[in-house]
């Protein structure tokens, strides 16, 4: 995977920073940190010894304090973080996997 290293995102200010995450020892999951936001998505049914990615992930946590996804809290931040953290992974992974929300579809 390519990337910078955290400490360098970190002395950044500006809100409009990212840093995105890829979980595969513990799960398969992928996250994006802002100065704002910690938003999580996570594939259950994929063994993260097996493989490092799948094809679908489901929303796992969105935080500012609390976790929103589990409220149903903040749908407008979920839903663009959501494509944010989408687009991230097909630059990288070469794959568009599909990110479940946790709130029903309007």
């Amino acid at each position: 995977m390519r990337g910078k290293p955290l400490r360098e995102r970190l002395t950044e200010t500006d809100d409009s920073a990212r840093a995105f995450i890829q979980v595969s020892m513990t799960e398969c999951a992928r996250a994006i940190r802002t100065g704002t936001w910690k938003y999580g998505i996570a594939s259950p049914d994929v063994d993260p010894s097996a493989t490092i990615s799948a094809d679908s992930y489901n929303e796992a946590y969105l935080y500012e304090r609390e976790n929103l996804v589990s409220k149903g809290g903040d749908k407008d931040t979920r839903d663009q973080l959501r494509r944010e953290l989408s687009d991230w992974i097909f630059e990288v992974e070469a794959v568009k996997p599909v990110i479940r929300a946790s709130y029903p579809a309007s």
